[in-house]
């Protein structure tokens, strides 16, 4: 009976070293999962950095201009001549005399419309007709 303990006690023993080997080696492999993860993580983190870096020294570089310009203008007639410079402003409309009449060109009636206009509203007029059918 003591030989069957001594054994029971070798096999104990051994299961219990091939089990914390075991564990020993994947916690191992995966501590060098995890270092291999971290050094990517920190190069993405380095480069983000980086972008956001230049983001900031571009958008200080912006507020120093606004600010420049900001000082430099001071009344607003300076405001209303600096406002096309900084964002575009459609053309201003303005009321006034008719523009004189330009000549007839050669295939226009006088005030009539021109080949390529008449064409154009042939053109409009089957389109409309057939979506009409439909």
């Amino acid at each position: 009976m003591a030989t069957w303990m001594k054994l029971a006690d070798v096999v104990v023993v051994a299961v219990l070293v091939t089990g914390v080997s075991v564990a020993w080696r994947d916690a191992r492999k995966e501590q060098a999962a995890l270092r291999a993860e971290l050094k990517t993580t920190q190069q993405a983190l380095a480069e983000a950095t980086a972008r956001q870096a230049s983001r900031d020294a571009a958008a200080n570089n912006l507020v120093e201009g606004l600010k420049k310009k900001e000082a430099a203008v001071q009344k607003p007639s300076q405001v209303v001549a600096a406002l096309p410079g900084v964002i575009n402003l459609p053309a201003p409309i303005t009321i006034g005399p008719e523009p004189p009449a330009s000549p007839p060109s050669s295939g226009q009636a006088e005030g009539g419309p021109t080949k390529a206009q008449a064409a154009c509203r042939m053109e409009f007029n089957r389109k409309s007709i057939s979506l009409l059918r439909i």
